[in-house]
């Protein structure tokens, strides 16, 4: 068993990765130290949830670069207009579809194209907090 210091920056690292949009792993960090036990549950709860935030936040902010700056990539005009008018179905009925970024496959990419469907960044972070959170603990208490 890891060191208990060294674990939990691991799980915090594995946590932001699994986030990222291009992520090749699944939070496995999260489910060994939850199998194996012998580590504080609130610590490992809330490392993970804080990571996976960021990673959010990172796929969010690199969705909004490339819409902010759309003119410099060059788009088509259908794909411009595409993008603008799913920009504004998404702020109007986004919310109930960004719950889903709790889950570990779409989540990355629906936190990317929330960026570029420029949804508000405080509903962003809002339902991002409620999807991960639910799927932490529905994660967290199956086993239990």
């Amino acid at each position: 068993m890891l060191p208990a210091n060294e674990a939990y920056l691991l799980l915090f690292q594995d946590s932001l990765l699994a986030a990222i949009i291009i992520s090749f792993d699944s939070e496995l960090v999260f489910d060994v130290m939850r199998s194996f036990g012998g580590y504080n549950t609130q610590i490992i709860l809330v490392t993970s949830f804080l990571a996976s935030i960021l990673g959010h936040m990172i796929n969010f902010f690199a969705g909004k670069i490339i819409f902010d700056y759309r003119n410099f990539f060059k788009l088509s005009t259908s794909t411009e207009k595409n993008i603008l008018k799913a920009s504004a179905l998404s702020n109007k009925y986004g919310f109930v579809f960004l719950l889903f970024i709790g889950s570990n496959f779409f989540g990355p990419i629906i936190s990317f194209t929330a960026g570029l469907f420029s949804v508000r960044l405080r509903t962003f972070i809002l339902t991002a907090i409620t999807g991960k959170t639910l799927y932490y603990l529905e994660i967290f208490y199956e086993v239990l």
